[in-house]
Order: structure tokens, then C-alpha cells, then sequence
């Protein structure tokens, strides 16, 4: 075969090489290609929305923010159906609580019992009014465990009647305080009268005064002075009847340590101090 015919057939064949190709593409995007052709034939409306590419997303509308509505005086609004000064007199009452005294907590109910039924603070300033009060009563009654009953009385007066229970528990509480206190005070009356008996140096003044308190019961309240003075009576006629027989008059040291009474703690060391005076006394005397 000769040059020129095999570049005719070369030629050839190249072209419908091209042209299948060209089909080819052709086929595989036709449905691209006919929408297209019939997009551009007919008009777009100015009421359709465009068409948007499918790779870039339009963002969504942001939400428009609430609108808070602002009160026409510009202050913070109080509670519907409540006189803002009855909220300034609650606030008052909290703010008397300086300390934890009843006094202050007396002072905070009669502030709060200001604000009327009608208004809805009411409810609120009742449940401190029954708070304080309980408070009132617990500071009472830690006085009068401490047997500080004139404190406990004037604390528990301090309960208001808002709350009847517990207005009625505090009297209670101060009837037997008062009952309490009563007794404590005749009982320091009558040792009162023991102590101006005493004479200094007088072994039998000693003994009168602790047989005029020995009539007080030992479970009444305030006992516990009654007891400490016997005791130390008791010692100071025990020390006198060793100053005694220091001086030779076993005889009459002796008879002062008799007036020392059983069951004080000075009872035992005058028994012994007793036996002993007594058994230098038997002693025969040296010529």
C-alpha cells in the first residue's frame, strides 16, 4: 500500500472515531442538555424564586429577638396585687435581725405585722412572723437550761399571739419558770439567813447556819449553792478546831470537829482528826 493511500484511510477512520465520540458524549448528557434548550425557551417569572446552586445552602432567616416589655415607671415591678411600700417594710424587718437577740427578733414581727391581709406580701411576712417567733421561744428556753429563769421569762414574753400555739406554749413555759424562780429566791432568802448567823472564828454559828438551810430539798432547783456553802462551812469548822488543838485545847478541838455534819467532804478528816486528839488526850502526862 502506497503513502498517500494509507494516510487517506488513517484520516478516515480518525473522523468517525471523532463522531462516536461526539455521540457518545452527546447521549450521556442529554437529559442536561434538553432541559436547558427548555428553560431558555420560556420566560421567567418575576414571582419564581431562582434556582440555586445545589453546592452552596442558603442560610435560614435569623429569629427575631423577644421584645421584654419595660415597665412605664422604669423600677422593678413588685408582685401583682402588692403596695411597694409593703415590700420595703418586709425588707425593713429582715434587716432588724442584726443579731440573733429576742429582742431583735421582737422588733422584725412588729415591722412585718405592719403589711395588712390584703396584701399578697401578707402570706409571706406570716411565715417569717411564726419563724421568729419560734426563734423567741428557742432563745428562752436555752436560758432557762442554763437556770437563767429571769432571762427566760422576759425572752418568752416577747412571743406575740399571731401564732397561737405558740403564743400558748410560751405561757406555759412562764408560769413554771416563774414557779421555778419562786423557789430559787426563798431558798436564797433562807440561806441568806444562814450566812448572817455566822460569827468568824465561832465553830457553833458555823453549825446553825448549815442546820438552817439542811431543810431544802436537794432535787429543788438552785440546790446546788445551798450544797457548796454547807460544804464550806463544814470545812471552816473543821479548820477551827485544828487551829484549836494546834494550841493544846485538844478538849475544845475536839468538841468543834463533833460539829463538823456526816456526808460533807470534811466529815472523815474530822473523825480521824477526833481520834487522834482523843488518844493524845488518854496519854499519861509526863512528870
Amino acid at each position: 500500500m502506497s503513502n498517500k493511500s494509507f494516510l487517506q484511510q488513517l484520516i478516515l477512520w480518525s473522523g468517525l472515531t471523532a463522531l462516536l465520540l461526539l455521540f457518545g458524549v452527546f447521549y450521556a448528557n442529554r437529559n442536561i442538555l434538553l432541559n436547558r434548550s427548555a428553560q431558555k425557551s420560556q420566560p421567567v417569572s418575576q414571582n419564581q424564586p431562582t434556582a440555586q446552586s445545589p453546592s452552596v445552602p442558603q442560610p435560614a432567616p435569623a429569629p427575631e429577638p423577644a421584645q421584654t416589655p419595660i415597665a412605664s415607671s422604669g423600677k422593678p415591678s413588685t408582685p401583682q396585687g402588692s403596695n411597694p411600700e409593703n415590700d420595703v417594710i418586709l425588707k425593713q424587718a429582715r434587716a432588724a435581725l442584726q443579731d440573733s437577740s429576742a429582742s431583735n427578733w421582737s422588733n422584725a414581727i412588729a415591722v412585718a405585722s405592719q403589711i395588712p391581709e390584703t396584701d399578697s406580701l401578707y402570706a409571706t411576712a406570716q411565715q417569717e412572723i411564726e419563724r421568729w417567733s419560734q426563734a423567741i421561744l428557742d432563745i428562752a428556753q436555752g436560758r432557762a437550761s442554763i437556770s437563767n429563769y429571769p432571762d427566760a421569762i422576759a425572752a418568752a414574753r416577747l412571743v406575740p399571739n399571731e401564732n397561737q400555739a405558740l403564743y400558748n406554749q410560751a405561757q406555759l413555759q412562764i408560769q413554771q419558770w416563774e414557779q421555778i424562780l419562786q423557789q430559787v429566791r426563798n431558798n436564797q432568802a433562807q440561806l441568806k439567813v444562814a450566812r448572817d448567823k455566822i460569827k468568824v472564828g465561832d465553830p457553833a454559828s458555823y453549825r446553825s447556819a448549815i442546820d438552817a438551810v439542811s431543810s431544802i430539798d436537794p432535787t429543788q432547783p438552785g440546790y446546788a449553792e445551798v450544797k457548796q456553802s454547807i460544804d464550806q462551812w463544814s470545812g471552816a469548822i473543821l479548820e477551827i478546831a485544828q487551829a484549836q488543838a494546834k494550841k493544846g485545847r485538844l478538849t475544845q478541838a475536839i468538841e468543834s470537829a463533833t460539829l463538823v455534819p456526816q456526808n460533807t467532804p470534811s466529815a472523815e478528816a474530822a473523825k480521824t482528826a477526833i481520834a487522834q486528839w482523843q488518844s493524845q488526850l488518854s496519854q499519861p502526862k509526863k512528870n
